[in-house]
């Protein structure tokens, strides 16, 4: 084989590996490319992402978080369980932390940061929080804790 065939062979061998790189990583991650495409996402960082609403209703619980997108459930999940919750949208991301003892937002790419500086929803101060829910309003988020049956039926438990 002669020197200029190999240098071809090598030439369009890089080229492939560059386009197949490219296809498959790329230079952006897979959840910038999601956010590209348009498409929102929930990502239960301790679990598996989540697709749709999910509520998951457990026995004998109380208390509910309730985390909203555009007016909609989003998660709805039994208050006291510890879980990471990522919302990936076209506007931004937001991190949601739930402990055994609140829920906050613990990171937001949002201007000001007034979701994350109005602090926890706690078992006492629920009901009786000045602030009410935990708003980002630029994402249109909003996470709500509720102990109310009916609004739970509502959303379809």
């Amino acid at each position: 084989m002669t020197k200029k065939r190999v240098l071809v062979i090598v030439v369009f061998l890089a080229v492939l590996g560059v386009a197949l790189w490219y296809a498959l990583v790329g230079p952006e991650s897979k959840e910038t490319k999601d956010i590209l495409n348009g498409r929102e996402r929930l990502i239960l960082l301790d679990g598996e992402e989540m697709t749709g609403t999910v509520i998951a209703p457990g026995e004998g619980n109380d208390l509910w978080v309730d985390v909203r997108l555009n007016g909609e459930t989003l998660v709805l999940l039994p208050f006291g369980e510890e879980h990471t919750l990522e919302v990936i949208q076209k506007s931004g991301r937001n991190k949601i932390r739930m402990t055994s003892e609140s829920v906050y937002m613990e990171e937001a790419d949002c201007p000001g940061h007034d979701c994350i500086d109005t602090g926890s929803i706690t078992r006492d101060n629920w009901e009786t929080r000045p602030l009410g829910p935990i708003s980002c309003l630029p994402h249109k988020l909003v996470i709500y804790a509720t102990d109310d049956i009916r609004y739970l039926e509502s959303d379809g438990t």
